[in-house]
């Protein structure tokens, strides 16, 4: 997120009520998620027809620029050559 070029936002998502747990990344919060990255399995969900990349852990491990910008290039993100900008991030809970 650090290398995009537009403004992000990562949320944490319970999809398949409550059955998954993802994160996500969306442009705004009125669309549906470009990106929906699977923390208790190996896939992650990406682009407007879903399309499935699997074993991310082994792809990162393997060579993570590659996945990054596979990634990238299926949801349309613009990425820059270099990290710049702060990257926030903020959780809360509601009891």
């Amino acid at each position: 997120m650090q290398r995009s070029t537009e403004s992000l936002s990562l949320m944490t998502l319970h999809p398949g009520g409550g059955q998954y747990n993802c994160l996500a990344i969306l442009r705004s919060f009125d669309e549906e998620p470009q990106m929906l990255i699977n923390l208790n399995g190996t896939s992650i969900h990406v682009g407007k027809d879903n399309d499935l990349i699997h074993s991310y852990p082994e792809l990162y491990n393997q060579n993570k620029e590659k996945l990054i910008n596979k990634i990238a290039k299926v949801c349309r993100y613009d990425l820059a050559e270099n990290r710049f900008g702060t990257l926030w991030l903020s959780s809360f809970s509601l009891n």
